[in-house]
């Protein structure tokens, strides 16, 4: 069962003792996968959670009561990246030639598109993240300041030794255990935003993944004022008529210098820049509506007049279609 607390946020708790109830159910969590359980065993499967309806991070605790097998294939990806750690027992991650253990001291990603096989021990408790491949890509590109094209890959174990990890899921258990009591601070919409992306925005920073050095270079980067002034006026007037020329000449540079300029330091030109946040922000407006009866209305608000046009640019951006987003983060009841 769901219980529903807000648009934004909804209590998720699930206790199975068949195999198909505990895959359908984490299915909703990841994403499809196959489950396993050896013949003769009882599976005593409990999930309890939270999931947040700004970028449908969800966060919860999870348990099979027996050894389990995971089967993650590749041509049915995940919905979204799975990292976890161990509360207590242990699990181990086959990909590729290569395994991978994870306990209390080693974290684990699960890549959304690898052919992979999780295996769980039966005492194994574990804290369990699900953060959209979407919401990722959205994340990622806002802090690189261009798009993102070529899917984010991880190293899969998160070595707790390093102080950024102990800190980032000493976080998550808090928020966990916080989700349980009503009335918590998730349940402020804008704050909720916050959390999320500032969860993804650590993940991204403190484990090693192909855009890591990337990323680091633009970190230590500081924009130009009239970069930098250019990239706010045109985050604070993205849902208006932008009149480009305008706001450029208001920094005191030509169109040919600041486009130059803002290139060189964004990996974009203005105009590419003000669509690409166009897109990340009507994505939200669609994972917080959650129904495909509101593309039309978000897409417009966002500036995007000709829709057909708009599906297309949102697909090449985040690698589905604005209907499929929003039924996959359509609330379950």
């Amino acid at each position: 069962m769901i219980e529903q607390n807000s648009v934004f946020h909804h209590r998720m708790w699930g206790a199975f003792t068949d195999v198909s109830g505990a895959r359908d159910w984490m299915r909703r969590v990841c994403g499809p996968h196959d489950l396993v359980v050896r013949p003769g065993r009882s599976l005593r499967f409990v999930h309890a959670g939270d999931q947040l309806g700004a970028l449908s991070t969800a966060i919860g605790c999870i348990e099979y009561g027996t050894d389990v097998r995971i089967d993650i294939q590749g041509r049915s990806p995940l919905d979204r990246y799975s990292i976890s750690l161990p509360l207590s027992g242990e699990q181990a991650l086959r990909i590729g030639g290569h395994v991978i253990g994870s306990d209390p001291e080693h974290g684990l990603i699960i890549d959304p598109s690898a052919h992979q096989e999780l295996s769980i021990s039966g005492h194994c408790r574990k804290l369990l993240v699900a953060i959209d491949r979407g919401a990722m890509h959205s994340v990622l590109s806002q802090m690189l300041g261009h798009p993102v094209h070529s899917p984010i890959e991880f190293e899969p174990c998160i070595a707790m030794d390093q102080s950024a990890a102990h800190t980032w899921w000493r976080w998550v258990r808090l928020l966990w255990e916080d989700m349980g009591h009503q009335g918590n601070l998730m349940h402020h919409n804008a704050l909720a935003l916050g959390v999320e992306t500032s969860l993804i925005q650590g993940l991204l920073s403190f484990q090693r993944h192909n855009y890591s050095d990337q990323l680091a270079q633009v970190q230590q980067q500081v924009l130009p004022r009239h970069v930098a002034g250019l990239k706010n006026a045109l985050i604070e007037h993205a849902r208006e008529d932008v009149d480009m020329e305008a706001l450029v000449s208001a920094q005191g540079f030509s169109s040919r210098r600041m486009s130059a300029d803002f290139r060189a330091h964004m990996g974009l030109t203005p105009t590419q820049f003000l669509r690409q946040h166009r897109l990340q922000q009507a994505r939200l407006d669609i994972v917080r509506s959650a129904s495909t009866k509101y593309i039309s209305e978000i897409a417009l608000a966002w500036g995007f007049e000709h829709l057909g046009r708009f599906a297309q640019a949102y697909r090449d951006a985040f690698g589905e279609s604005p209907s499929a987003t929003a039924q996959r983060h359509r609330p379950q009841g």
